[in-house]
């Protein structure tokens, strides 16, 4: 075989490769499709050897009334969700290769609204690296940090009127 030949052959392998590689780094790295609605308070895994990043939001508005919570990421819309008083809505997700992950979600109560970032990689990183706890109650959406201090809040707005 003459060189610039074997270059070919070593340049397509290596291109095969990467481009394998590459999808499977996208598979291993894809948000997690399940989600689960719980009204369990412990059900907090008890350590990430899986790798996963956990969301729970808990309702605690006092007039125990219905909120609505419709999460999603660039890729993924976790769809609407209902949550009566105490009850858990909870998500699990890897975090992307780029480190890039955000996950928002939208609450609904009576006519007031809000829209946060349930997780943000450049945010949550290490202020919750397993366990994203978020508290809805009538003044805000509050965000818990690892060591159980409410350290982010989105205040509810009021929603326009519909004519």
């Amino acid at each position: 075989m003459t060189m610039p030949m074997k270059t070919h052959i070593l340049l397509a392998i290596l291109v095969f490769a990467l481009v394998s590689s590459s999808k499977a780094a996208t598979r291993s790295f894809s948000p997690d499709s399940q989600v689960s609605t719980s009204t369990a308070r412990n059900g907090h895994p008890p350590s990430n050897d899986d790798d996963h990043v956990y969301v729970h939001i808990i309702n605690k508005v006092e007039d125990h009334a219905v909120i609505a919570v419709h999460c999603k990421s660039k890729d993924n819309d976790l769809g609407l969700h209902y949550l009566n008083y105490e009850e858990t809505y909870q998500f699990k997700f890897r975090v992307n290769f780029w480190g890039t992950t955000l996950f928002f979600c939208g609450f609904h109560w009576h006519d007031k609204q809000v829209i946060g970032d349930a997780y943000d990689y450049s945010r949550d990183w290490d202020r919750c690296p397993v366990n994203c706890d978020w508290i809805v109650d009538q003044e805000a959406v509050y965000g818990v940090n690892k060591k159980g201090v409410y350290d982010v809040v989105y205040h509810w707005e009021q929603g326009k009127k519909k004519e």
